[in-house]
């Protein structure tokens, strides 16, 4: 998915998220919207298909031509005015959102953290009580004890959150660049431990409880400290396959 259709589509979904989740977009990120409604609102006011189909259509009824009748001339002129307003106010308001989303997320990591690190604490604590148990047969779990029974409670609870924090964070992430990079939005919440990382890097789709069972803790990181730590793996990763390949290649040659 690019990230001009995404970004088309964010704004009430981002604002959806961050009610569930008890903050407030940043400034940044509400005057760009504030600035897309009015741009949608100025284009709301120019003359559209129906405006010149009502033009045509009076003409007919009086007995005038509309190819030599100024009313339809002018509702054409505007309408064709409109196609070209439209493209370019909304690549616009596209580019105000990608910019007010890079502007904003570290702050935005911010204002989610006193969320985030509650709710990751109570899963880890979850996680500890519960063990490597399967999920999904919860009236299993609920029947063991009442401990292990708020211990699943709290963990699908906070997971929510957790997963809220984590799609809002890479959701905005992505306006940084045309392309998603691997791994960027589960690096954000996980410890950056860097040997785990490169053994066991998180590319396909995982719940927190999937993360804790894997040996990863649950932290939040912004944006800079995340694509850090992914350049420094993918660094530290090609180093080792080129020395893997230099030794092989001298144990071809009798060499090691």
């Amino acid at each position: 998915m690019s990230s001009g259709f995404l970004y088309e589509q964010a704004p009430t979904t981002l604002r959806q998220y961050c009610n569930r989740l008890g903050i407030e977009l940043p400034a940044t990120f509400n005057a760009a919207e504030q600035a897309a409604d009015e741009a949608a609102a100025f284009l709301a006011t120019m003359p559209g298909r129906s405006d010149v189909a009502d033009a045509v259509r009076a003409t007919l009824t009086t007995g005038r031509d509309p190819l030599d009748d100024e009313a339809v001339a002018d509702a054409l002129h505007g309408y064709q005015l409109r196609q070209v307003v439209a493209d370019v106010i909304t690549q616009h308001n596209v580019t105000a959102r990608q910019q007010a989303a890079v502007a904003s997320l570290d702050e935005l990591t911010e204002m989610m953290r006193p969320v985030f690190e509650p709710a990751a604490a109570a899963a880890t604590a979850a996680h500890q009580v519960l063990g490597d148990v399967d999920l999904t047969d919860p009236a299993a779990i609920l029947r063991r004890d009442r401990k292990a029974g708020a211990a699943f409670n709290d963990l699908t609870e906070y997971s929510q959150i957790i997963n809220d924090v984590r799609f809002v964070w890479h959701w905005l992430a992505n306006a940084r660049s045309s392309s998603i990079r691997d791994g960027l939005g589960y690096a954000c919440i996980v410890g950056h431990d860097l040997e785990h990382w490169i053994a066991e890097p998180i590319n396909t789709t995982r719940e927190p409880i999937d993360l804790l069972r894997d040996g990863w803790t649950l932290e939040l990181h912004t944006y800079t400290e995340t694509a850090e730590f992914l350049d420094e793996a993918d660094r530290e990763r090609r180093h080792r396959d080129e020395a893997e390949r230099a030794r092989r290649l001298d144990r071809a040659h009798g060499r090691g």
